[in-house]
C-alpha cells in the first residue's frame, strides 16, 4: 500500500496528469515504467521525485524533460528549490534541438542521486543561475555528436543568467531573470561519465563554455571522486573539464582518461546580459584559485593534459593548483 502522503504517477497518465501531481509537491514517485516526455514538466519547491526505476525519454523539442518552477521576474536565487531527483534514467534520445535533461534556473538547494542519464545531444544538467547543488553516485553516458560545435557542449553545464546562456520560455532580453547570476557551490562526486550503448563517449564533461562582459564568476565548485572517460580525437576538441569565469575550483582525488583533463581559459568575445556578442574587456573570463590535485589520468602527459590562456586582455588567471597527479 502506498503511503498517503506519496503521489503516485503512472504511465497511463496524460502529460498534463503528470503535472498536475507534480503540483502536489512532498513525495512524487513514478511506477517503474518508460514514459515518453513530449512536454516539460514543471517542479515546485520542497518536492522530492523518486523515479523508482523508471525511464523518461525526452521525445520533441521541448527545453527540458524538468525545470524548476521560475518566470521572467526571477532574480538571484530566488526560482523554486530544495528539490530531490533520484533513483531513475533520462534518455536524450537524439534528433531534436540542442535543448537539455534537467534545467535548474535561478534555483536552489538542489540534489540529483543515483540518476542515469543516457544519448544527450546538449547538456544532460544544465545548472544555470542556482546555488547549493549536488550532484552524486549519477552516471552520464553517450553523447549525440550532430556537429563540431556541439563539441563543445558539457554534459553538466555550470551556467550564469544571461539571455545567451539560457532563454526562458516567455522572456525577452530585457527580462529581469537575465541578471548575471552566477553558480555557488556545486559539488560533483561520485559520478561516471562514458559512452552508452548507442552513443559515443562525450568530448566534454563538466563547466562553462561562454563568458559574460564585466565581472561575473562562479564560485565555490567541487568535483570529486568522478571518473571521467572522453572521446579522444587527434585535434584535442575541448577538454574534459572547462574553466572559465570561475573561483574557488577543487578538482581532487578523480580519475581521467582523455585527451585533456581541463582547459582553464578566457575568450577574446563576451556576451552582454541581453545576450548581445561584445569584445571582451580585460579581466572577462579570468579564473582564480582553482586547485587540481591528486588525480589519476591516464590518455595525456603533464604537458598536455591542461591548457591554460587567456584572449581577453593583459590580466591573467591566478592561483591555478596543479600538483601531486599521477600520469599513467
Amino acid at each position: 500500500m502506498t503511503p498517503a502522503n506519496i503521489t503516485v504517477i503512472k504511465k497511463t497518465d496524460s502529460m498534463s496528469k503528470i503535472q498536475s501531481k507534480l503540483n502536489n509537491k512532498g513525495i512524487i514517485q513514478f511506477t517503474p515504467e518508460t514514459y515518453k516526455i513530449t512536454k516539460q514538466l514543471i517542479i515546485s519547491s520542497d518536492t522530492t521525485i523518486d523515479l523508482n526505476g523508471a525511464i523518461l525519454q525526452r521525445k520533441g523539442n521541448l527545453q527540458s524533460i524538468f525545470l524548476n518552477k521560475v518566470t521572467p521576474k526571477t532574480t538571484k536565487y530566488t526560482g523554486d528549490g530544495s528539490i530531490v531527483i533520484q533513483n531513475g534514467v533520462f534518455e536524450g534520445m537524439g534528433g531534436y534541438t540542442y535543448d537539455n535533461l534537467l534545467t535548474f534556473f535561478h534555483s536552489h538547494d538542489i540534489l540529483i542521486t543515483n540518476c542515469e542519464f543516457r544519448d544527450t545531444l546538449c547538456h544532460a544538467i544544465e545548472i544555470n543561475s542556482s546555488s547549493n547543488v549536488i550532484i552524486k553516485k549519477c552516471k552520464f553516458l553517450g553523447y549525440n555528436l550532430k556537429d563540431m560545435d556541439s563539441a563543445y557542449k558539457e554534459m553538466i553545464q555550470i551556467d550564469h543568467a544571461g539571455y545567451n546562456g539560457f532563454v526562458l520560455n516567455g522572456s525577452n532580453k530585457k527580462s529581469i531573470c537575465y541578471d548575471g547570476t552566477c553558480c555557488n557551490n556545486i559539488q560533483i562526486y561520485d559520478c561516471y561519465f562514458s559512452k552508452s550503448n548507442c552513443r559515443d563517449y562525450p568530448y566534454a564533461c563538466i563547466g562553462e563554455h561562454s563568458q559574460l562582459h564585466g565581472d561575473y564568476k562562479h564560485k565555490n565548485i567541487n568535483i570529486h571522486h568522478n571518473e571521467f572517460h572522453c572521446k579522444k580525437n587527434p585535434d584535442n576538441i575541448q577538454a574534459c573539464i572547462s574553466l572559465t569565469s570561475m573561483e574557488y575550483v577543487d578538482i581532487h582525488e578523480n580519475t581521467f582518461d582523455c585527451n585533456r583533463v581541463a582547459r582553464i581559459y578566457s575568450k577574446n568575445y563576451s556576451f552582454l546580459l541581453n545576450g548581445d556578442k561584445v569584445s571582451a574587456s580585460s579581466g572577462d573570463g579570468i579564473c582564480k584559485n582553482i586547485n587540481i590535485t591528486s588525480n589519476i589520468i591516464t590518455g595525456c602527459t603533464k604537458e598536455t593534459a591542461f591548457q591554460q590562456y587567456n584572449k581577453s586582455g593583459s590580466t591573467k588567471h591566478k592561483k591555478i593548483n596543479k600538483k601531486q597527479n599521477y600520469y599513467n
